[in-house]
């Protein structure tokens, strides 16, 4: 009979020696569960304390203490996200949980910001492969972290507030561009923060697309409609403009997969609510509604009002007390 103390010794070898899993299938569980936490702790709305390091529950510490294979891992995941090396002790040069955090405040107060984007140079992750699904090339030499990826966010976040009070399309579209960049290699770690970057590329898209055809909309429309109070035919020409507005109103969807098809950002692109309350065109479809017939040939308000029987439902409820008319509507 095997003595107690062999035995013990024989079945505990196996368990010191043995691996989990090789590391770099643990690379690709581990990472996706640190680029979640990431996520999460930038971008929530209501985060529990902004003075805090760490969330509670945070599952990096915890994957920090499991065993040596998996804190290996861990930081090694750490490190490619961070940009860190490893000091000669094993620990990590900086403290991402402490660039975490200051990124989620740097975060906060720029998405709640009213006025226009820092005048700090943004630092801009590595260039965009519209050839490789928006993954680029590794250039070890213009590597960043994953909280550029986050600045670029919330900085174009802001820049879309602008965009749908009449701004520029160019920065916001670079800043959703420039987030949209994934080393090579690293797509599970940058997969999240890829999706929210591709999505507000698509809602900057689509609003400033919405704004300009509405507000050439509102100009011609109240044009014709001033001509016909004073007794005169509406100018041709304004006439023509109404309908070329609606008519790009109406096929949104086309210029939306025309516009990203170098990019291969969807298989499909669906209009949503956020893209028709953030541009103010329903209440330019209303006041098309509304107005006397100045082309009845040319069916505007058969046309205006099946687009909001189409739009009006995607819309979140209260979006009629968040709508603020934008000066350069308002002026016209």
């Amino acid at each position: 009979m095997m003595d107690p103390a062999t035995e013990n010794n024989t079945n505990s070898r196996p368990l010191q020696n043995r691996q989990l899993l090789p590391p770099e299938i643990l690379y690709k569980i581990v990472g996706p569960i640190v680029a979640e936490y990431i996520d999460t702790f930038v971008t929530a709305s209501s985060p529990p304390d902004l003075s805090s390091n760490v969330l509670p529950n945070n599952p990096v510490l915890s994957l920090l203490q499991t065993c040596h294979q998996i804190r290996e891992v861990t930081l090694e995941v750490l490190c490619d996200l961070f940009i860190l090396k490893r000091e000669t002790d094993g620990s990590l040069s900086e403290d991402p949980f402490l660039a975490l955090a200051q990124m989620r405040q740097t975060y906060r107060v720029i998405c709640n910001a009213k006025s226009a984007p820092p005048p700090e140079p943004i630092p801009l992750p590595v260039p965009v492969d519209a050839n490789s699904q928006s993954v680029a090339e590794d250039n070890k030499n213009h590597r960043t972290s994953i909280l550029s990826n986050y600045y670029c966010l919330a900085v174009g976040e802001l820049c879309l507030k602008h965009i749908a009070r009449g701004g520029h399309l160019s920065p916001g579209m670079q800043l959703a561009v420039a987030a949209l960049s994934v080393p090579k290699g690293r797509w599970p770690l940058y997969q999240r923060v890829w999706t929210r970057a591709r999505d507000l590329l698509v809602l900057t898209l689509s609003t400033a697309h919405l704004v300009g055809h509405t507000t050439r909309l509102e100009l011609c429309r109240q044009i014709c409609v001033h001509a016909l109070s004073q007794g005169l035919p509406p100018p041709e020409e304004k006439v023509v403009c109404v309908d070329m507005s609606l008519e790009s109103i109406e096929t949104i969807k086309d210029y939306l997969v025309n516009a990203l098809s170098g990019l291969r950002l969807y298989e499909d692109i669906e209009i949503t609510g956020q893209m028709i309350e953030l541009s103010g065109v329903i209440p330019a479809l209303l006041r098309t509604i509304s107005d006397p017939p100045f082309s009845p040939d040319r069916n505007f308000h058969e046309r205006a009002n099946a687009l909001l029987e189409k739009w009006t439902p995607l819309l979140a409820e209260g979006w009629e007390d968040r709508y603020v008319e934008p000066p350069y509507l308002a002026s016209l």
